[in-house]
């Protein structure tokens, strides 16, 4: 199992192969320590598309130096930090570092400890912000117990796929998401399992879907929204 101590001799030997363009260092102990080794690691040298640091003990201060290193990397398309330990300052960091990415597509969050607060705050990095262009946005048993009012995302036309299962969002996220769906003629997957969301929620969503079909500006319709482990009983 790597360690900090590890990841440490393993980031010194990087930036000298320039050739790599996958780093997995998924499902091992590198905590807070190994994940700013990583980052501040002189990778940007490097083809890296995708890293990922999956269940490796990362609270917030491992994202830390994430904006720098979203912005020095110019070719990575795909981060998975699922199954860590981020909350929502974590979350701030990474809403810093995808306001500074023009080329991140894929950010997997699933697993983590981000609330309403840090939902709020990474939303707006996604308001067409900077240079953004995060196509898949996995927040997957996180436990926004609610939406507090916010939605918990903004309009963003180069989203595909949007994962929010197990999130507790309830019918006010889902009347957030269904917002969402009306602006987004390219979100084509919507993921919203196991979130309580009931009959009100499901008929804003029904009804985003009906105005997007309805609109001739529309030529992207979303193909798949799943409500399954959900409390819907009739509409």
């Amino acid at each position: 199992m790597l360690r900090e101590s590890g990841v440490e001799r393993l980031t010194s030997t990087l930036p000298h192969n320039t050739s790599i363009s996958n780093l997995h260092v998924g499902f091992n102990n590198i905590g807070d320590g190994g994940a700013n080794a990583i980052f501040q690691a002189n990778l940007s040298r490097t083809v890296l598309q995708t890293l990922k640091l999956g269940g490796n003990l990362i609270a917030d201060q491992g994202l830390a130096l994430v904006p720098a290193f979203l912005e020095s990397m110019s070719n990575l398309v795909v981060l998975h930090l699922n199954n860590n330990m981020i909350g929502d300052v974590g979350a701030r960091y990474l809403a810093q570092g995808l306001a500074l990415s023009d080329c991140l597509q894929v950010l997997n969050l699933n697993g983590n400890r981000i609330r309403d607060p840090g939902l709020e705050i990474m939303s707006h990095a996604l308001i067409g912000g900077a240079g953004t262009r995060a196509q898949l946005i996995r927040i997957f048993g996180n436990h926004p117990r609610s939406c507090s009012g916010h939605r918990p995302w903004a309009p963003n036309t180069s989203l595909k796929a949007l994962h929010l299962a197990s999130n507790w969002l309830r019918d006010p996220g889902a009347d957030r998401i269904a917002a969402i769906l009306e602006g987004n003629w390219n979100l084509t997957n919507v993921e919203l399992a196991s979130n309580r969301i009931g009959d009100e929620g499901a008929r804003a969503l029904a009804d985003a879907l009906r105005y997007s079909m309805l609109d001739p500006s529309n030529n992207k319709v979303p193909r798949k929204i799943c409500l399954s482990c959900n409390n819907l009983s009739s509409i």
